[in-house]
């Protein structure tokens, strides 16, 4: 291109070696003149402009490149001179790259326009720095370029011949961007597939001089960046595979997996050499179809089964599932749950199953012999799982598919397959497997109740679970054998349903009635009642019968079968009630007769106790004969033996007696007098303290006569003995007389319990107290007044008036006692304490007084006061009175109120209202809140209302003091006829008036205009003089 024809001046900048102030400097860095500075800031387009845009863009540019050739000159003469290592020399040129820019410079279009110019003038010049081949400067087209803070990829290329060229970040991003797309500039990129076209032994170059693990990772995303098939089929065998371990694998060699961070930590033994390093780079490479022809793939189920044989011991071991080390319980648990077995994936023969019962232990797998999983205890027939430990059975917690063919649920068929899976794996019989696990009989019982649940949840089972429970040794028979259990398939006998065997040494089945329909179902055989009875109840032998005799008997008599007790009647088939031997029925005397002393002659009780026995007994010919003499006669017998030996002669007392109620009807009046006197029932010997301090004493046997029961001891404990039990039945009550009741009343009440305290509460003593009080006041009909003289009740102090027992002055005769006082008038009489409130009868019949009340008919009140006084302040209505006109000063208090309300009682009152604005009204000798409850009264308020309102709720309660408050009331109102009657009617009505008060009340209203309250007081005064009297001697 011709320079255009322009007017200016052109400055040559000579580059010299020494540091100067020129344009250009031998590093090959531009500094922009003042003018040069001026064309990048101007938008003229003049032709001084263009001019210096000609210098340029078409001039510079070949002088820069001549530049940078003399400085590539002058940097190979120094690294020769120096004799660096090419990875520690930096050249000019490489520091400095002013047509790649340093990042500094302004933006600018003319800028870019004049590197670009260089970069396409650099053609075949050697101006790059490259390591390679003992360190030289190379063309653009040959270089590989990369970042200087990432040089280890430089560096490792560089030393297998590449020329790689180490640039700073801003130039080779330059380089990379702003000029890439243009054909004119040769810039090329690194793919090591092409390196590894032009040198096949790079790799394995590069794997031999390899030992820092993170350069290895680093050249490997380098590597595999370069997406060829060519450089993938050239990998396998080079080991440069980044492992978890931080050790590198070879590729194709074994299998690598990429599992992520939960398998790495479940695989924590035998992970770490077969999982590829953590790098997200490497992971998305590998994670590419190719990879895994070179055997790297991601972990499958058939890794972790590769990995199981390195992760777990060879042989089976001893196992704590709570260990952190593999495999513990929750490892195994993880494992199984990822795993996803199929076709063709078979677990390894490794110790891989946790076992939890009978201990902790890790065994191998067996298809043939599965273990089962531990059942939860809400699991039917989970009882079952100790018996079946004994029996060999192993159990697991794990529950997994990827294991079903080793592991199997707790269910029924497999728990009976189980027993059969593991007698065969012994080459034994199930028989004797039972017998080598020793089971106990609650094992037993247990595996019987499993089959029941099983039968009864199935309801028709398979044949071959049945062929299976039918060989299980688990039935007990009635033999005294070591081994006395057999199986449905022995033969045994099967006894009728519902009826036990008392027979031994024999192959009956000895079960409970709930089984029975479970061996019917296993094919063993019932025998009828009859035959059953024939054949196998025969006493011919001597032998003793038994208790289980008896209960058989008891059951084949209660069927009624006439062949049965016809059979038995003939036969010694009945035992008697010692169980000494068997007996024809007709030889044995009836329970009811049981008076006789030789038990070999009594029917046992559990058969005379059974209506359906003894029915049939008697028909059989069984004896019952007793009457009033026979009975006394053993009565006597007993008594003639007393001291003998006594515990047998009191049972055979006690036995007597139990009888006497059945047949008591049948004796005579002589016989039941006899009966009554002698000395044949036992007797309770010591009675709990305290009442065994003041009891009578007992030789251990008395007569009904003088025998009481023990619920009646706190009426009568000092005077009689009690019989040895209140449970027995007796035809009549053992209860004491009034008499007996009476003596020990007197006696608790004088000798007893006002002097001795010892023992005794005083709640008990109120308690023992009301009960004779009570007993005594339902027979007042039996108590004359000859008896009362007799016992001479009315002067013994025989009541408890007080809170305190142990007090001599609580316990008081009945004479001293009045009811109805309110005060007690020492030494003369006594108010009635609560206690005996209840008692009243009683109470009067011995000498107890009572207050009488005086009933007045009330006063005939016609008045409303509300009605007068509406009236009256609806005339006052019309008057123009001021309000609170008067006021009333009582004392310290003062009460204002109305004249025009009041006006109409100021007569009665001496009320002296004048025309004066207000009214001033002192009142003397009275309290300010009676006066308070009389106006309350006069302005239309109750009485009652008036009062509560002034003095409170309970004050009419108050005793005296309301009482002092109705006479102050009286007095004030005696002129007023109305608030008189109320006053004189509330003291007659509220029960005040009393011995105490009923005088100084009628001194008090004498000139209160109070006849009626008066004549009340006069009558009552006259129906007490006595107590009134007696008072007043007192005071």
């Amino acid at each position: 291109m011709d320079p255009p024809n322009l007017d200016g001046k052109a400055y040559v900048y000579v580059p010299c070696e020494c540091s100067i102030n020129l344009g250009v400097h031998i590093n090959g860095e531009f500094c922009w003149s003042i003018d040069g500075k001026d064309i990048l800031k101007s938008n003229n387009n003049g032709d001084y402009e263009k001019w210096n845009r000609h210098i340029l863009l078409e001039v510079l540019p070949s002088l820069h490149i001549k530049l940078l050739n003399e400085i590539v000159k002058k940097d190979l003469e120094r690294f020769k001179n120096s004799k660096a290592r090419p990875e520690k020399f930096v050249p000019y040129t490489t520091k400095k790259f002013f047509f790649l820019g340093n990042g500094k410079e302004t933006e600018n279009k003319l800028i870019d326009s004049y590197r670009a110019k260089v970069l396409q003038s650099l053609g075949n010049n050697e101006v790059f720095w490259t390591e390679a081949d003992g360190g030289k400067f190379i063309s653009l087209k040959n270089a590989y370029f990369f970042e200087e803070r990432d040089h280890i990829i430089a560096d490792i290329l560089s030393k297998h011949g590449i020329p790689t060229v180490k640039m700073d970040k801003n130039k080779l991003s330059y380089l990379s961007e702003k000029i890439k797309g243009k054909k004119s500039i040769k810039y090329q990129t690194i793919k090591f597939s092409e390196i590894l076209r032009k040198n096949g032994n790079i790799l394995s170059d590069i794997e031999q001089d390899q030992n820092d693990f993170a350069n290895i990772i680093k050249l490997l995303e380098f590597i595999l960046q370069d997406k060829d098939d060519y450089l993938y089929s050239n990998l396998k065998g080079l080991r440069l595979v980044p492992l978890k371990n931080r050790s590198c694998g070879t590729f194709g060699e074994c299998d690598y997996y990429i599992a992520d961070k939960r398998c790495q930590e479940l695989f924590s033994i035998s992970g770490p050499s077969h999982f590829v390093y953590d790098s997200d780079e490497l992971i998305k490479i590998f994670e590419q179809e190719y990879f895994p022809n070179l055997r790297i793939k991601k972990l499958d189920t058939q890794g972790i089964l590769d990995l199981f044989t390195e992760e777990l011991p060879n042989k089976q071991k001893d196992w704590d599932p709570s260990s952190k080390a593999n495999p513990y319980q929750q490892w195994l648990g993880d494992v199984f749950k990822i795993m996803k077995l199929g076709p063709g994936l078979e677990l390894p023969n490794c110790p891989l199953l946790p076992i939890i019962r009978p201990s902790h232990k890790l065994v191998n797998l067996d298809s043939k012999n599965p273990l089962l999983i531990n059942p939860d205890n809400n699991i039917p027939g989970a009882f079952i799982v100790d018996v079946l430990v004994k029996l060999g059975f192993c159990f697991t917690d794990i529950k997994s598919r990827a294991l079903k063919r080793y592991v199997q649920d707790f269910n029924y068929s497999n728990v009976f397959n189980s027993i059969n899976q593991t007698s065969q794996s012994q080459d034994i019989s199930i028989k004797k497997l039972f017998n080598n696990a020793k089971l106990d009989d609650d094992d037993y019982k247990k595996l019987r109740k499993y089959v029941k649940s099983f039968i009864d949840v199935v309801k028709v089972p398979k044949e071959t679970i049945l062929m299976i429970i039918r060989e299980l040794p688990i039935w007990p028979i009635r033999s005294s054998r070591k081994h006395k259990f057999i199986s449905a398939n022995d033969k045994g006998i099967l006894p009728p349903y519902n009826l036990s065997c008392p027979l031994q040494d024999t192959d009956i089945f000895d079960v409970q009635n709930v089984y029975y329909n479970v061996l019917i179902l296993l094919g063993v055989e019932e025998i009828e009642v009859y035959k059953f009875v024939k054949k196998y109840y025969s006493h011919g032998s001597g032998k003793q019968p038994t208790q289980q005799d008896v209960k058989f008997l008891k059951e084949i008599l209660s069927l009624r079968d006439e062949r049965i007790v016809s059979y038995l009647a003939s036969r010694e088939s009945i035992p008697n009630k010692s169980l000494k031997e068997f007996v024809k029925a007709n030889t044995l005397f009836d329970a009811e007769v049981d008076i006789i002393f030789d038990d070999d002659k009594l029917l046992p009780l559990e058969l005379q106790n059974s209506n359906v026995c003894h029915s049939v007994l008697l028909k059989m010919g069984l004896q019952r004969d007793l009457n009033g003499s026979t009975y006394v006669k053993y009565a006597h017998e007993i008594q003639k033996k007393i001291n003998n030996n006594d515990d047998e002669i009191r049972s055979r007392a006690i036995k007597l007696i139990e009888c006497l109620n059945v047949n008591y009807n049948k004796f005579s009046e002589y016989e039941r007098k006899q009966l009554y006197k002698i000395d044949f029932i036992p007797s309770k010997k010591d009675l709990l303290s305290p009442y065994n301090k003041t009891s009578i004493t007992t030789l251990g046997y008395e007569s009904f006569n003088s025998l009481c029961f023990t619920k009646y001891q706190d009426i009568c404990w000092t005077q009689t003995k009690f019989i040895y039990s209140d449970d027995v039945e007796l035809p009549f009550d053992l209860r004491p007389g009034l008499k007996m009741v009476i003596n020990h009343w007197i006696k608790l009440s004088t000798e007893v319990f006002p002097h001795e305290t010892s023992g005794w509460e005083a709640d008990k003593i109120y308690e023992i107290m009301e009960k004779i009080y009570q007993v005594v006041n339902d027979n007042l009909n039996l108590l004359d007044e000859d008896k009362i003289r007799e016992f001479k009740l009315k002067d013994i102090k025989l009541f408890l008036n007080g809170d305190n027992p142990f007090d001599l002055d609580c316990w008081v005769s009945g004479k001293k006692l009045v009811f109805g006082l309110q005060t007690n008038l020492n030494g003369h009489f006594n108010n009635v304490h609560d206690h005996l409130l209840s008692f009243k009868k009683l109470l009067k019949t011995l000498g107890a007084e009572e207050v009488n009340d005086i009933k007045m008919d009330k006063i005939l009140i016609n008045y409303s006061q509300n009605d007068h006084l509406i009236q009256y302040l609806i005339e006052s209505l019309q008057n123009q009175n001021s309000y609170h006109d008067v006021i009333f000063k009582i004392g310290g208090h003062e009460i204002y109120a109305n004249r025009c309300v009041l006006s109409n009682f100021a007569k009665y009152f001496d009320w002296h209202f004048s025309e004066k604005p207000k009214d001033l009204i002192e009142i003397n000798d009275v309290k300010h809140e009676t006066y308070k409850v009389l106006l309350r009264w006069l302005y239309g308020m109750a009485y009652e209302d008036a009062v509560k309102n002034v003095f409170g709720e309970d004050f009419s309660n108050s005793g005296q003091r309301y009482l002092d408050f109705m006479l102050e009331l009286l007095k004030v109102s005696h002129k007023f006829t109305h608030l008189n009657h109320i006053i004189q009617n509330n003291i007659m009505s509220k029960n005040i008036i009393n011995v105490s008060n009923v005088k100084k009340i009628k001194e008090a209203i004498y000139n209160f205009n109070a006849d009626h309250l008066k004549q009340c007081c006069e009558e009552y005064i006259e129906k007490n003089e006595k107590i009134i009297d007696a008072k007043d001697l007192c005071d």
